[in-house]
């Protein structure tokens, strides 16, 4: 939207403190706006200003005498104008010549209509249908790990072997001695290059101690089956353990869930000597391993 006013006379600077002068001008302005057709404008405003002058002058200094003088016929208020530009050049009649239009960027209006009718309402109705799904990948993605039996032999035998039974009363120690016979075996029975026994102790005493850890939590926490999710992950001295209980649960037994819960992984701590344990509820990150109970 744009509107052009011409006035054909010089303009009143600034410096003239005359006011009669200055009113003239103004009422002078005024009707040419309006013999112009001039309507009020809203919203941002930018105005461009051509004095063609007769006699130099500074440009500046008929500014405030010009936008006073078109406020509530141009536009409410001349803080609406958000760009001024303003220029001069010599001619035989003085001339003033202001053109007001609407700062519209096309753009950012499609962009912003685009976003209202088609992304805002889409994004509401996925946040509506398919937060639970949403929920259900985050916290159930398990990625496949390639184990090399060479290198995670220990790691191998504690989660793949057949009807081993763990029980959480177990100390440690001997958990990792029973480990090491079936190291020993396993490794002549897959034809891997023979190790020394005390390679086969620092296989068992640092791999295993982590994960017998967590399979002793796993078992601990058996009774919450169907009412929390876990994870887990590994840092050189902790063990970072996340807990998410069903929010279907009422608020109550939800809360005695995550203090029983925690009661029990730090009572497991104690027993193991482990290093220790953080437990953190509410949300599980991508990065960590589920565990299944």
């Amino acid at each position: 939207m744009l509107q052009k006013i011409v006035y054909n006379d010089r303009p009143t600077s600034i410096n003239n403190k005359n006011d009669a002068i200055k009113a003239i001008y103004q009422k002078g302005l005024k009707k040419a706006a309006l013999e112009q057709n001039a309507f009020i404008m809203n919203g941002d405003l930018a105005v461009e200003i051509l004095w063609k002058q007769h006699l130099p002058a500074d440009i500046d200094n008929i500014l405030k005498y010009t936008l006073d003088a078109l406020k509530g016929i141009c536009y409410v208020d001349d803080c609406a104008i958000i760009s001024l530009k303003i220029s001069k050049r010599y001619s035989q009649k003085e001339q003033l010549i202001i053109t007001i239009k609407n700062k519209f960027i096309l753009s950012k209006f499609i962009k912003k209509l685009i976003y209202t009718v088609f992304i805002k309402p889409l994004i509401k109705f996925i946040d509506a249908n398919f937060k639970d799904i949403i929920e259900y990948e985050k916290h159930n993605h398990n990625p496949t790990t390639t184990i090399n039996p060479n290198n995670n032999l220990a790691l191998n035998l504690l989660i793949n072997t057949p009807n081993q039974q763990i029980n959480p009363s177990q100390n440690l120690s001997s958990l990792t001695n029973q480990t090491t016979n079936q190291i020993q075996k396993t490794k002549s029975e897959i034809q891997t290059p023979t190790t020394s026994n005390k390679t086969a102790q620092s296989v068992s005493t640092d791999k295993n101690p982590q994960m017998q850890a967590v399979a002793l939590i796993k078992t601990t926490l058996q009774e919450f089956k169907g009412k929390i999710t876990i994870a887990y992950k590994f840092s050189p001295k902790n063990i970072a353990i996340y807990i998410v209980v069903s929010k279907s649960l009422d608020a109550q037994v939800r809360k005695e869930i995550a203090h029983l819960s925690k009661e029990k992984i730090m009572a497991l701590q104690n027993r193991l000597n482990q290093g220790q344990f953080t437990i953190h509820y509410g949300s599980i990150p991508l990065k960590s391993n589920n565990i299944k109970l």
